[in-house]
């Protein structure tokens, strides 16, 4: 489980506790795992016994503190693992068992040896698991290079587990693999479910399902394409688990790194759930890439050496737990600016802990992370609100390749009501002016108010990772939700960002909200080796895009008010001798910059308001952080600075 306060807040003796409730009757009640203290307030584990029946549950946490009242229970909005179903209000946890698959035992024949191809063994292994089973593979070096000389692109059959001896022993080769092969795919068949998306290309095909574990797979040919690819999983096989284990995947050679390639993806993933990569080695230019309708996602325990992209999770992802990866950059020439890790609106729902990047001296300054690909439906007046239900002032637009409407944030961005977010649910497509909310608002809107209408990525968690890298950690464009907490920065010139704003002409306002930095560090590290003078050790900062509403665009010039709002940058320590900042830049209202060790606080400009700056010190000394103001408050906005 991943949140927040999650553990204890007192001094109390209480252990975090679950309670799992069906029918009104408490059916389970389980104490927390043992946790990192780093990790405490944000994720706990709890072991499911054995016997307990599958079903939905209400589930209840108590975190340790407080008496009977401080039972909490678990709510929830989005997707699910079924992609016909929209966005929904989520008020239980499934709790089921893993589909047994068939255990027909398939060998594969020793290899023949001297590079002569094993093509046919593979191709009787095949046919034996036709209808599912375990495909054992001895220890020894197999090659490919007949009829499966491109991978088996299409031809695993469904619900079969791929075996070796181990990553040491087993080895795949396959020496002519290049531009575009698919080393490792399912067949598939046409098939069309009764139930349906609400709009969109229709649901007719599902591919098999299958797993590979304790082997090597090395194509040094190949210049693009993709190792392993899992996608188009059955909606009626839902609790099937795919997965990817202790593999070691190389693909092209590493003395082939350049600004042009190779453009390889070592573990590609779309339409699956329950998809589980632990503890692989992968070299590709993209080692993961899982690109739309993912669901209940595990990245675990892997080493990931990668050149354009490490890890990306793009559109229409929930429920994500990425740990203990190792990612390690090959350094430059790079394709265009890579980003080490890369996440695509809309999405929620993500823990990402205790991971380490590693990026070679010369390697410039990437993305370490970035959020990116927000879009608008509206921007806009209120012209009624009743219950849930939203009217607007003129009709919101639709949105190329997101017809459905639903799990967008609707969030009054400023009037009556602003400060807060609510989810479109049971709405028409196209959308018009008529908008259907999860539920109704706390303080209603009036024709005052201004809302916009957005895809979001939110409840996302980055927690005791270490970050090699002198490029920017940067929660770009429509976000809320986010926090920043324990992780420690050892390059010179990294920064932690939330920057938001409109993309030229974009119809919504792709704000920033709830965006918290807590207890960061930059280290020794990072002051001892700079990488360049040009910029400081380090910064954290708070910025709403001002250029891109007025200057590059003049659609959206009449909005004068916040883009950031409600931020926190609290207790992050910067080592002695460094330099940098914490920041509001820009159009952020309702912000917080407190407890820090810095050696200054910088206010951008005038258009930050509302904010209090208070008791924030330099690094190795008594003395309070410089603030720095370059611009006088305008008389609507206030800024309070206290020691």
């Amino acid at each position: 489980m991943f949140g927040t306060a999650l553990g204890r807040m007192s001094d109390s003796s209480q252990p975090v506790r679950i309670a799992l409730v069906k029918d009104g009757t408490v059916q389970r009640m389980l104490t927390a795992d043992a946790s990192n203290p780093k990790e405490g307030m944000y994720a706990q584990s709890f072991a499911i016994p054995a016997d307990l029946p599958p079903g939905d549950y209400e589930l209840y946490l108590h975190n340790g503190s407080g008496g009977p009242s401080a039972w909490s229970r678990y709510s929830n909005f989005g997707i699910g693992a079924d992609r016909t179903a929209a966005p929904h209000t989520i008020t239980t946890v499934n709790i089921a068992y893993q589909t047994n698959w068939p255990g027909t035992l398939c060998t594969v024949a020793a290899p023949v040896g001297n590079g002569a191809p094993d093509d046919q063994s593979f191709s009787d292994a095949f046919a034996c698991a036709a209808n599912g089973g375990l495909i054992s593979i001895p220890a020894g070096n197999y090659t490919l290079s007949q009829q499966y000389a491109q991978g088996f692109d299409m031809k695993i059959p469904d619900h079969v587990v791929i075996a070796g001896a181990g990553k040491d022993a087993t080895v795949l080769s396959f020496p002519s693999a290049d531009n575009n092969a698919t080393l490792f795919k399912g067949g598939g068949r046409y098939s069309t479910p009764v139930n349906q998306p609400k709009c969109g290309p229709p649901i007719n095909y599902e591919a098999n399902l299958f797993g590979i574990r304790d082997l090597s797979i090395d194509a040094p040919a190949m210049r693009s394409g993709t190792g392993i690819k899992f996608e188009h999983m059955s909606v009626l096989d839902l609790h099937s688990v795919p997965f990817v284990s202790n593999v070691r995947l190389t693909l092209g050679r590493p003395q082939d790194r350049s600004g042009e390639g190779p453009a390889t993806v070592g573990i590609a993933a779309n339409k699956v759930s329950n998809l589980q990569v632990i503890g692989n080695e992968i070299t590709a230019s993209k080692p993961i890439l899982m690109d739309g309708n993912i669901y209940g996602v595990t990245v675990q325990s892997n080493i990931l050496h990668w050149h354009e992209l490490a890890m990306a999770f793009k559109y229409t992802m929930q429920n994500a737990l990425i740990t203990h990866n190792e990612t390690i950059s090959a350094g430059a020439p790079y394709h265009n600016r890579p980003a080490e890790l890369g996440f695509g609106a809309p999405q929620r729902d993500v823990y990402y802990a205790d991971n380490v990047s590693t990026y070679p001296q010369d390697a410039g300054d990437p993305w370490q992370l970035t959020l990116d690909e927000g879009k608008g439906n509206y921007l806009g007046q209120v012209a009624a609100s009743s219950g849930a239900t939203l009217t607007l002032a003129k009709n919101a637009n639709a949105l190329e390749g997101l017809c459905d409407p639903d799990g967008n944030s609707a969030m009054i961005v400023s009037g009556k009501g602003a400060g807060q977010q609510r989810y479109l649910s049971g709405n028409a497509t196209p959308l018009g002016n008529r908008v259907n909310l999860d539920r109704a608002w706390d303080i209603p809107p009036d024709q005052t108010s201004i809302v916009s209408i957005v895809t979001t990525s939110g409840r996302m968690l980055f927690v005791n990772n270490d970050h090699d890298g002198a490029g920017e950690i940067n929660n770009f464009y429509p976000s809320a939700d986010i926090i920043h907490a324990y992780n420690r920065l050892h390059r010179y010139g990294a920064s932690m960002v939330q920057v938001s704003g409109f993309y030229t002409n974009d119809p919504g306002l792709l704000t920033g909200w709830h965006s918290q930095m807590l207890n960061n560090e930059v280290t020794e590290n990072a002051v001892a080796n700079p990488q360049s003078l040009k910029k400081p050790t380090a910064s954290f900062k708070l910025e709403g895009s001002n250029k891109k509403i007025s200057v590059e665009t003049q659609e959206h010039a009449w909005y004068s008010d916040a883009v950031i709002s409600t931020g926190i940058i609290r207790n992050n320590h910067f080592a002695a001798g460094a330099t940098g900042n914490v920041a509001l830049w820009d159009r952020v209202k309702n912000s917080l910059i407190e407890n820090n060790v810095v050696p200054e606080v910088r206010i951008q400009n005038q258009n930050v308001k509302d904010s209090l700056i208070r008791n924030n010190r330099k690094p190795n000394s008594t003395k309070g952080s410089d603030v720095i103001q370059n611009e006088e408050r305008p008389e609507n906005g206030n800024i309070v600075i206290t020691p």
